[in-house]
């Protein structure tokens, strides 16, 4: 690219940055990085993203976290990707109260979690054994994204009944098949 007078922009150097990394070749998405900064190319939102993923999957997790922090240091405030994937790492790590702790945070910042990020909290949530917590997230999370006027299309009591036992049996077996099954007859 530089050979045919091209520059890496903040697009470019984050792309190749995800590539090398889900290569597996962190060492050369940290020169990439730092190739970046030398360059006065401001890393953006998703460089970090990718960079925390990254940083985790080479082992090096505390490396992670410090990036995380670092983010409104340099300007930025991480989305709901940033802090699921922070929530993700950690959850591998088996570091659960610090998943807690990253979605109060984000909580705070008036970030709406997603579904994916419910699923994160509540597979960590199992995984510590705290599986009535985890029951309660996964109950939630057909409503996430839904407005008031949504939920309340399922709000007669026999819909939420029947809706009740649904949930909660996906949220026992941890699959949809009986769910899915359901509604296709």
């Amino acid at each position: 690219m530089k050979r045919l007078g091209f520059e890496p922009n903040e697009v470019t150097y984050t792309l190749l940055i995800d590539v090398l990394s889900r290569a597996l070749k962190h060492k050369e998405a940290m020169e990439i990085y730092d190739e970046m900064k030398r360059a006065d190319c401001m890393p953006t939102l998703q460089t970090y993203t990718v960079l925390i993923r990254s940083l985790a999957s080479a082992g090096r997790l505390d490396d992670a976290k410090k990036l995380f922090k670092k983010m409104p240091s340099s300007g930025l405030k991480p989305n709901v990707v940033t802090y699921t994937v922070m929530m993700h790492v950690l959850s591998k790590a088996g570091e659960t109260d610090k998943v807690i702790e990253v979605y109060n945070q984000m909580k705070e910042a008036k970030v709406k979690p997603t579904r994916v990020t419910l699923k994160v909290l509540a597979k960590s949530l199992r995984r510590a054994g705290m599986s009535d917590e985890a029951d309660a997230l996964s109950a939630s999370m057909p409503y996430v994204g839904l407005s008031e006027e949504e939920v309340m299309v399922i709000s007669t009591p026999a819909e939420k009944a029947v809706h009740d036992i649904m949930m909660s049996n996906f949220a026992k077996k941890q699959h949809s098949e009986p769910v899915l099954a359901h509604f296709q007859t």
